[in-house]
């Protein structure tokens, strides 16, 4: 395989192979990787630096937004844009000018939700809008108002779907005597109030530095914070957590609704060792995995059926970082560390 300058990811992972992610200063290239011949070849590129943000796989379409300037209006764009998996093209389906860039979409009821935020006058608001894939057009819903002189309001700060349901997560303070509070809110496809989920007893720990992502899938709950801190826990009926497992874990930024496992992997980076959560029963496994020649894991990606492994180790005679993958079936070869079933894959890159 060539070398490929910038830096190269994985952005989902396919029954027959993988998409891949290269970033450079100027541009973000997307390419198609075949594990039957080892080959991949260009699916399209765009224009900037900042490449998409989480992933959802839809039918045979991956979805992603993109934060760009367009240089046509000099505003910060964000741009939907989508790969059609059958015809191997990247395309463009929306465009919007707001003053924060990273819009994330999840899935719910034909839909992807986003939360974008303007400012206008001290006013910051934020606004759900419902993206319909069939119709290509969008609605925007319910509005978070915060002012930012009075220090007032309701700040969103992040959001997540697990199948229909739609989960906010929001900082709260409606007067001057008031602390600020962080709330989960959750809605029904319908839009209806669903149910609160309580975070007192776990914002302590989770909330003391910025949350970065969360996700909910059905009574479990996990989040990472700014300062790489990990919380998995369960929701009891009352809505509170009851913390299960407290580290330094992380998720890949991708979800394919067509496979909804049963048990989500959560792994350490900068190390081997990954988490196994049961979503049906709540049962935690912790896998050492058997890395060779000091590698360790950089980040792993997981589609129901497999698991590829994207691992780094730092050359010091070269003063390099090489880069070694491998691709094994998920659950079970992963949790037993199987590695003789493991297909290496390998991705070079220079530096």
């Amino acid at each position: 395989m060539p070398q490929y300058g910038g830096f190269i990811s994985a952005i989902a992972l396919l029954n027959d192979g993988l998409i891949i992610r290269r970033s450079t200063e100027s541009d973000v290239y997307y390419y198609r990787y075949s594990f039957t011949i080892g080959e991949m070849f260009e699916i399209g590129h765009y224009n900037g630096r900042f490449p998409g943000g989480e992933t959802e796989i839809i039918n045979n379409m991956i979805y992603f937004h993109v934060s760009k300037i367009d240089i046509n209006y000099d505003a910060l764009a964000n741009v939907l844009y989508g790969i059609d998996l059958e015809i191997n093209e990247l395309i463009e389906f929306s465009r919007s000018f707001v003053n924060y860039p990273f819009v994330q979409s999840y899935y719910q009821n034909g839909n992807l939700v986003s939360i974008k935020t303007v400012l206008e006058n001290n006013i910051q608001t934020s606004y759900l809008e419902l993206y319909n894939i069939r119709t290509d057009s969008s609605t925007l819903m319910s509005e978070f108002h915060f002012d930012r002189e009075t220090r007032l309001g309701n700040i969103k700060l992040l959001h997540t779907t697990d199948n229909d349901i739609l989960y906010i997560l929001y900082d709260t303070r409606l007067s001057e005597q008031d602390e600020w509070e962080a709330k989960i809110r959750a809605y029904d496809k319908n839009m209806n109030h669903y149910r609160d989920i309580n975070l007192d007893n776990v914002a302590d720990y989770i909330l003391r530095q910025r949350p970065l992502r969360f996700r909910i899938w059905g009574d479990y709950f996990f989040m990472v914070n700014a300062s790489s801190e990990s919380l998995i826990g369960r929701i009891e009926p009352n809505g509170e957590i009851t913390p299960l497992h407290k580290g330094n874990l992380d998720r890949m930024l991708l979800r394919n609704i067509r496979s909804q496992a049963n048990t989500q992997l959560l792994f350490q980076r900068e190390s081997n060792n990954i988490v196994l959560l049961d979503t049906t029963t709540g049962a935690i496994t912790e896998v050492a995995l058997d890395l060779k020649d000091g590698y360790e894991i950089l980040y792993v990606q997981t589609n129901g059926n497999n698991a590829f492994v994207s691992t780094m180790r730092y050359d010091h005679e070269l003063s390099i970082w090489t880069y070694r993958q491998y691709l094994t079936t998920f659950p079970n070869n992963i949790a037993n560390n199987n590695e003789n079933s493991s297909v290496i894959i390998t991705l070079e890159q220079t530096p």
